[in-house]
């Protein structure tokens, strides 16, 4: 009895100088691994809240470069119509409806009217134009402006859309320059918003 005793004592002494260290061992393990484990979400957290800012301010710097180009697209479009408005208004003895058709193709134009001081279309490369009343335009041709740039809207005259222009001649008379809005489209639709998103999530 006493040996057997003493036989468990012994045994017991071992498993606890063996066991005791094992789970010693693994509690720290696990503990490690767990500690890891929550750094390494922690760290990926932290990168993709970093990465997550920096894609936005990449996407804000595209949106604010694209809507300067879009500005700088449109200033041209308003520096041609007001470039080709003041050369028709050099050429005063020669026009009619016919010359205004040549120019309008030659200058890359799609819609060009001489108005009278009272608002009237006198010529047009679209000759149902003439007689047209500008009602519209009334403010403008009462007004000191010697130009107006408008956005793209409906024709008065037909159901096509036009990105249109009017210079004032010191007579009082004016040419009024369109351009089809089909002809801007193709150019800006690249720098759209949607189209930026689309390349984005590219």
């Amino acid at each position: 009895m006493k040996l057997s005793k003493r036989y468990w004592n012994k045994y017991s002494i071992k498993i606890r100088l063996i066991v005791f260290p094992i789970l010693i061992v693994m509690f720290v393990a696990i503990g490690i691994t767990m500690l890891t484990n929550y750094n390494t979400k922690e760290t990926l957290i932290s990168m993709m809240g970093h990465n997550g800012i920096i894609m936005l301010e990449e996407f804000i710097q595209r949106i604010e470069d694209n809507t300067r180009s879009l500005e700088a697209i449109n200033d041209s479009f308003d520096e041609h119509i007001r470039t080709v408005a003041n050369a028709i208004m050099l050429m005063d003895d020669e026009l009619n409806n016919d010359f205004l058709k040549t120019l309008a193709k030659e200058l890359n134009v799609d819609e060009l009217n001489i108005y009278s001081p009272e608002g009237v279309i006198l010529y047009s490369n679209f000759p149902q134009n003439v007689g047209d009343r500008a009602e519209h335009l009334h403010s403008f041709f009462r007004s000191n402006q010697t130009e107006l740039m408008e956005e793209i809207r409906k024709s008065v005259q037909s159901d096509h859309y036009y990105k249109y222009g009017i210079v004032k001649n010191l007579d009082g008379t004016a040419v009024q320059v369109g351009i089809e809005a089909n002809t801007i489209k193709e150019i800006t639709e690249q720098f759209e918003y949607q189209k930026l998103v689309e390349n984005f999530a590219a």
